[in-house]
């Protein structure tokens, strides 16, 4: 993940010493003068994510990587907004996984015929949204094919601003008047 962080204030040009309403009357001159922009902008780039193959393990008993049998589409990961929550992989689902017939022909047929495998083996394999499978689980002693984060999880950007003007009461009051405005769109 990359990060890109940014801060800064600038004073508004306007009143005593500056070009814009510098020769005003004195009561504009102060609540026209003093004024102040801020800001505080964060982008960050999506943090890397790894698809592994749940439940199935290699000759280690490590959790393997799925292995790659389709093109991945340049697009996979993409936020799409639901009535209950977000999607990041929109159009692609889980589906029976076409390998676990070659893993053992019994299994297939009868899940009490496989001594243990049909709870170790995870079943699901990964569909595009244009039909085509894309990623399986690796056979028996393999590790899969599929690489280490190889996807990005979404970005993030935020920008928050004010707005800050001090008014002098007295010689030893004053008066500080701020505005704020956060932006924090939905990570792309």
């Amino acid at each position: 993940m990359h990060q890109i962080s940014s801060n800064g204030t600038y004073e508004l040009p306007f009143g005593t010493g500056h070009y814009l309403l510098g020769k005003a009357p004195g009561w504009l001159q102060n609540f026209v003068s003093k004024w102040q922009l801020g800001g505080i902008m964060n982008f960050s780039t999506g943090v890397p994510l790894t698809i592994q193959a749940t439940g199935v393990n290699t000759i280690t008993n490590v959790a393997a990587r799925p292995t790659q049998v389709g093109t991945i589409p340049s697009d996979m990961g993409k936020i799409t907004k639901l009535a209950n929550g977000v999607n990041y992989f929109s159009g692609f689902t889980q589906v029976p996984d076409p390998s676990f017939a070659g893993v053992s022909p019994a299994c297939n047929g009868s899940t009490t015929a496989c001594n243990g495998l049909f709870s170790a083996y995870s079943n699901q394999a990964i569909q595009g949204p244009n039909g085509q499978i894309i990623l399986v689980n690796p056979q028996p002693g393999q590790i899969g094919t599929y690489g280490l984060a190889t996807l990005r999880g979404p970005s993030r950007f935020d920008l928050d601003m004010n707005l800050i003007k001090r008014f002098r009461i007295t010689e030893t009051k004053q008066f500080e008047f701020r505005g704020r405005c956060r932006e924090h769109p939905e990570p792309s």
